[in-house]
């Protein structure tokens, strides 16, 4: 049949047998990678390209010839010749691998070195396929091992060759270029002339014929959308690489031109800019950073601005994120601070939002400088006797660091902001920190301990004290802090407020460790002790902070042995004040009374002062913790329980430490406790409401003094 007398093809057609070939790739829903779907998909896609490349020749058959004759058919018309053969499968392919010359180069100096003598762990390139295993487009890279002489290379290169790699590399290749730059280009050139039309078309038809592996995706468990997203920059590749191929092959004519430039990209793969420049680093780090721009003091600033003046949530996170990966850098962290620094100072409160300000700076501040930071430059590394060196030396960091702090703190931020950024400093910053006691201690114990003058009814001084405390600490510890007020402020804040203080278990935990220093007198322990037992006997003690009080006392017993007094003292049995002063102290804690006159406890010469921790200490040698046995009968076992050893600590052998558990974990199983508790509570009132019963009405216990009735209390 002429191709003159041919009927011509609607581009339906093309697209026929572009999606005929794409359902070849898909007979079975195995993942693509699979031996047998490996096996299946060689069969069916190698059938498919003989269907079509017959369907293709018979419109090449000359006229007047044997059907089953070689000479009968213009090969040449399927960009299929034999002249200057070579030079078409050469020059195409080499002009294509300049574009992975470095690391084919490094390949190569990797096999050279491997014939000689390798390195422990020499580096590699992740283009290389011999060596790495990459599978270019068709797959991801997987390592090996680089080969120590010619016979362990090619057990490397035997190893590598599989069935899956042969699909990639020889026989998809062949078979794609045959269906679409030999037999659909042949028919497309019947309806378009010019060469731009043949490539986008053919480039476009290449593409479609991809689209398959969006049931490949969906079949391995991702949704559709996500499915078309994943598979959509495959798509655009291949559309351009069939343009680049269309080209190839009209303008050298052969067939082969496109086969060789498709079977090195495949092996190729993508070129990956990244993964050379980490290995280039590794030889040279001064290399392999040579794209990254000096920082400066100008550049810096003008990244800080666009993170402070961020206008949205995702442009503010997108700025943060360009800070954090540049900080690590010492250069650019110390232009960072400076930059900070100066932003703090010039900003007015006046014309901006104070809270999102302080949010962002905060944020910022909190991720400077980690403890483990590494010593590396983002540029030139500066001399070492220079000014610029010691400005970017890690201590003066941290100095800077601490100062950005303190112009933070002195700025006049609100009340709450200043309390958010102390409780911050305690929260793992004050560590990356040097000189803290000069620059930050006189913020801290102002708050801690304020002047008489400073109690106002708008500033919860004592809730404010306990919040600070950890942060206190951290400087006495760290920054070599002498607060001669320390345990007498601390003394005065296990006021009853302290029951209904959000910040009480952060203080509990602080105050276990402020409590365990070997050199505060035996009389103030006790006395803490003393007040911390009582507090669990107080009406309105939650439950959640039961277990953190009695632990904290337990450890004062048990890490200082001169405060067992309070738990080893023996009453005289004849004596009747000893006899009832349980029970007359325990009756006038839990039902207090007004009085005109300031009266001691009965029976116990320990009475709570909150301003005298001196005297409170000689007094309360004198008592004893009656209150743990009165916990003994508490309504939850937990708390019972603890008690009961708390009572027993020093009576057991010798030589066997008592041990309670941590403070941070009895807050934590105190939370518990009070969920527990409270659920159980919402069930019982829940099933009360819907039987409609009513409470019966209890008279009051015979012998009992009410509280609303002080005048019949008698002493």
């Amino acid at each position: 049949m002429d191709s003159a007398e041919a009927p011509p093809v609607d581009i339906v057609n093309f697209e026929a047998l572009a999606l005929g070939f794409a359902s070849c790739g898909i007979l079975s829903l195995r993942f693509r990678n699979e031996l047998n779907s490996v096996r299946q998909r060689i069969v069916s896609g190698s059938v498919a390209c003989g269907l079509i490349f017959t369907d293709a020749l018979a419109f090449t058959r000359l006229p007047n010839t044997s059907f089953w004759s070689l000479n009968s058919y213009d090969f040449s018309r399927l960009f299929l010749r034999r002249q200057h053969l070579v030079l078409a499968l050469l020059l195409p392919t080499l002009s294509t691998a300049v574009s992975w010359l470095a690391p084919l180069i490094t390949g190569l100096a990797l096999v050279c070195a491997s014939l000689t003598a390798a390195p422990p762990n020499p580096p590699r390139s992740s283009y290389f396929w011999l060596l790495s295993g990459t599978n270019g487009v068709q797959g991801g890279p997987t390592l090996c091992k680089v080969p120590l002489n010619c016979l362990d290379f090619m057990d490397e290169l035997r190893y590598v060759c599989d069935l899956t790699r042969l699909r990639n590399i020889v026989i998809a290749p062949l078979v794609e270029e045959i269906i679409f730059r030999g037999c659909i280009l042949f028919h497309l050139q019947r309806r378009f002339d010019s060469c731009g039309a043949l490539c986008l078309g053919s480039g476009l038809l290449f593409s479609v014929s991809h689209f398959h592996h969006v049931v490949e995706k969906v079949y391995s468990g991702l949704a559709v959308r996500e499915a078309l997203l994943d598979v959509l920059s495959q798509v655009l590749m291949t559309a351009m690489f069939g343009v680049y191929s269309t080209l190839l092959v009209l303008r050298s004519g052969h067939l082969a031109a496109a086969v060789g430039v498709h079977s090195l990209c495949n092996a190729m793969g993508m070129p990956d800019i990244a993964s050379e420049m980490q290995l280039a680093e590794i030889r040279d780090p001064q290399w392999g950073r040579r794209m990254s721009n000096q920082p400066t003091y100008e550049s810096v600033s003008i990244q800080l601005k666009a993170y402070l003046n961020a206008n949205s949530p995702s442009a503010t996170e997108k700025a943060l994120k360009d800070l954090l990966n540049n900080a690590i850098y010492v250069d650019f962290a110390a232009h960072l601070l400076r930059c900070l620094q100066t932003a703090i100072f010039k900003t007015s409160f006046d014309e901006i939002d104070v809270r999102v300000f302080f949010n962002r700076v905060l944020r910022l501040l909190q991720c400077l400088l980690p403890l483990n930071m590494a010593i590396e430059f983002m540029g030139e590394k500066p001399p070492a006797k220079s000014e610029q060196a010691k400005r970017m030396r890690m201590p003066t960091l941290r100095h800077t660091l601490t100062n950005t702090w303190a112009k933070l703190l002195e700025k006049g931020l609100p009340d709450d902001l200043l309390l958010e950024a102390l409780i911050a400093l305690g929260d793992g910053q004050i560590e990356k920190m040097t000189d803290t006691a000069r620059l930050l201690s006189p913020y801290i114990t102002t708050v801690f301990d304020p002047p008489t003058a400073m109690a106002t009814a708008a500033a919860p001084l004592a809730s404010w004290s306990r919040a600070v405390s950890r942060t206190l600490l951290k400087i006495i510890h760290l920054g070599g802090l002498n607060f001669d007020r320390l345990y007498p402020r601390l003394y005065a804040l296990l006021g009853e407020d302290l029951l209904t203080c959000r910040y009480a278990e952060r203080f509990l935990e602080d105050l276990d460790v402020y409590l365990s220093s070997i050199h505060v007198p035996a009389g103030w322990l006790s006395a803490f002790a003393k007040r911390l037992v009582q507090l669990g006997l107080v009406g309105v003690a939650p439950l959640s902070l039961m277990l953190p009080l009695l632990t904290v006392a337990a450890n004062c017993l048990i890490r200082h042995p001169a405060c067992r007094v309070l738990i080893d003292r023996r009453a005289n049995q004849n004596d009747p004040v000893r006899r009832n002063m349980l029970l007359v102290t325990f009756i006038t804690l839990i039902f207090p009374y007004e009085s005109t006159e300031t009266e001691d406890a009965v029976g116990d010469p320990y009475n709570y002062r909150p301003n005298d921790l001196a005297g409170d200490g000689a007094e309360v040698l004198k008592s004893s913790l009656w209150e743990v046995a009165c916990l003994e009968c508490h309504y939850h076992p937990e708390v019972s329980s603890l008690a009961r050893r708390i009572r027993q600590i020093g009576a057991i052998t010798a030589g066997v430490v008592d041990h309670l558990p941590e403070v941070k974990n009895q807050v934590r199983s105190g939370k518990k406790l009070q969920a527990e508790v409270g659920r159980t509570a919402r069930q019982y009132i829940s099933v009360l409401e819907m039987t409609n019963a009513r409470l019966p009405s209890l008279p009051p216990l015979e012998g009992w003094m009410m509280p609303s009735d002080p005048s019949k209390a008698s002493t």
